[in-house]
């Protein structure tokens, strides 16, 4: 018996070849029915819907329009990727300033073969419901990272033989990074970033060059030691010696030219600042003593965040205790340890 073959795809138009069809034109009908950017690739159901008497409002030109150019993006990286690596694709919405995390997983296939990952199942969801508890107390706190550890391990269960993992998260800084320390040291962990201006998780510059880190060290080390970063806004130095009423702190200040919502616009910044990361602490192994607590003051976007736990090496690491603000400009409080201690 012979398969017959079948279509698998429609050629439709954005603007009908007929002034009386779909989203026609007088004018411009005649001069678009062959023209290529006008064409699109549909499935024969979708097809239908999208010309469908009276449904023309509910797909514009301009909808259609994007739909092209997304998907003709996709396919254009797709295609320079000659080796795709196999992955799951997780999927976390956690909780930022006291509301549920926005974050559509329509885009999420797309962004995954901008950096090379294929996606073999639809993307596993991790939610922590902690409305039990006061937003940020240490109960809160330790629901987070033990709720993290225990879907973590549920994924890579799942995941046997999948080594490489997509995280798309968005979530508290803390919480975050309990997940990029969770998930960096079990696992080939990419992490994506939220684009908010474009409601996207591609990156929208994926060629750009990695964004520049300055780092500013103090004279000396004898006292304690506070990492701040202000990447996505700035951190005054004075929130952070608040939160040492006792003995003001040594300040190791990472930072970029201009901090902004919208620093990462590349998977190569991402990759630039875990190397940051990497050589600050071992820059510090240096000269203070492994039991030296570190005190980090976070304003990063959402992938940094995940990148800076990835960093923190297990059992061996600095004890590093990550502080949260009431707000843009409000007190920092300790949230959290890393690696994930039993008194986070």
């Amino acid at each position: 018996m012979f398969f017959k073959t079948r279509p698998f795809g429609e050629l439709a138009h954005n603007v009908a070849a007929s002034p009386d069809g779909p989203r026609g034109d007088a004018k411009r009908s005649p001069q678009l029915s062959d023209d290529p950017d006008n064409l699109i690739l549909l499935c024969p159901n979708c097809h239908t819907l999208v010309d469908k008497p009276g449904w023309q409002q509910d797909y514009p030109e301009a909808l259609l329009a994007q739909w092209k150019q997304q998907h003709e993006g996709t396919i254009r990286v797709a295609g320079q990727h000659s080796h795709g690596r196999v992955a799951i694709g997780l999927h976390y919405l956690g909780v930022i300033g006291q509301q549920i995390a926005a974050g559509s997983p329509n885009t999420i296939p797309q962004a995954a073969i901008q950096r090379g990952l294929v996606l073999t199942q639809k993307p596993f969801e991790l939610r922590i419901d902690a409305s039990a508890y006061a937003p940020q107390s240490p109960d809160y706190w330790r629901h987070v990272v033990a709720e993290v550890r225990k879907q973590v391990g549920l994924l890579q269960m799942q995941g046997a033989g999948q080594p490489a993992i997509g995280l798309f998260g968005l979530a508290d800084m803390p919480a975050l990074m309990a997940l990029g320390f969770a998930l960096g040291h079990a696992a080939e962990l990419y992490p994506f970033q939220w684009d908010r201006y474009a409601h996207s998780w591609l990156f929208p510059a994926n060629d750009a060059p990695a964004s520049a880190f300055r780092v500013e060290w103090p004279d000396s080390l004898d006292a304690p030691v506070a990492l701040v970063f202000s990447l996505s806004g700035t951190i005054d130095h004075e929130r952070v010696r608040a939160a040492f009423p006792d003995n003001s702190p040594v300040i190791i200040h990472v930072s970029v030219d201009l901090p902004r919502l919208d620093l990462v616009q590349s998977a190569a910044t991402i990759d630039a600042f875990r190397t940051e990361v990497a050589g600050l602490i071992a820059r510090l192994e240096t000269v203070l003593p492994k039991t030296t607590p570190i005190h980090v003051f976070p304003a990063m976007p959402a992938s940094l965040a995940v990148a800076f736990g990835m960093a923190i090496k297990p059992k061996v690491s600095f004890p590093i205790q990550v502080y949260d603000a009431e707000g843009p400009n409000g007190l920092f409080h300790p949230a959290l340890s890393l690696p994930l201690l039993p008194s986070s």
